[in-house]
């Protein structure tokens, strides 16, 4: 979901995982920078450290738990910390179901903010 947003500035790869540096794409605003840290071995996401301009960090996110059911997805577990507030939430999804088709009208910035209740 980072990829609109966000572009790749920088991979290192280490023994066991990959760290991306991204960094905003033109005219798009969020954080100053996000580290990404993919396993090696699975390709899942490990962590990520939210940055802003001044590079102070503002939240990590550390990925405790993925579970497939077959393919797909089926549970996440993520931690999210903010350092500055001293604030720690857990998002776990669980019971994960993949749509069918979805109504090309779903995908769109007006629909987006309906749903968030944005006026």
């Amino acid at each position: 979901e980072l990829s609109f947003d966000y572009s790749v500035a920088n991979v290192k790869e280490e023994a066991t995982e990959y760290i991306l540096t991204l960094t905003p794409r033109k005219d798009h605003t969020g954080y100053g920078k996000i580290e990404v840290y993919i396993d090696k071995a699975s390709f899942l996401p490990k962590k990520r450290l939210y940055f802003a301009l001044s590079g102070i960090l503002l939240k990590s996110c550390v990925f405790n738990k993925i579970e497939f059911n077959g393919k797909n997805v089926a549970l996440i577990e993520q931690e999210f910390f903010e350092p500055l507030k001293d604030r720690k939430t857990i998002v776990t999804l669980s019971n994960v179901k993949i749509l069918g088709d979805v109504a090309e009208k779903y995908y769109n910035e007006n629909f987006i903010k309906y749903l968030s209740g944005e006026k």
